[in-house]
């Protein structure tokens, strides 16, 4: 991921990875830094409502990516496929997604 253009164009990381990992969250900065970070997709977001607190504390650290990666706008996206529309609120509120689908 270091490279001048790294090979690898999908990186698949644990939000307890981002949260414990300053190696990595250096390397995306570098990434974002010379425009190679497109994009964030955060599977099982139902857990930064209904489980995070308790269950995946570390899904609700998550909105940082929002602030540390805002110049250019890195864009999120998240998955779920068990979100009541409560839920899916609370998700979109805590990642700062406005322009969404449900």
């Amino acid at each position: 991921l270091n490279e001048t253009n790294p090979s690898i164009t999908l990186l698949y990381v644990t939000p307890e990875k981002i949260a414990a990992s300053d190696k990595l969250n250096n390397t995306f900065v570098s990434l974002h830094r010379r425009g190679l970070l497109t994009r964030f997709v955060i599977d099982e977001a139902h857990c930064i409502s209904q489980w995070g607190h308790d269950f995946r504390p570390d899904y609700t650290k998550l909105h940082s990516l929002r602030k540390v990666y805002a110049n250019p706008r890195v864009p999120i996206m998240a998955l779920t496929a068990t979100a009541t529309p409560k839920i899916a609120t609370d998700a979109r509120d805590h990642l700062s997604i406005t322009n969404s689908k449900l």
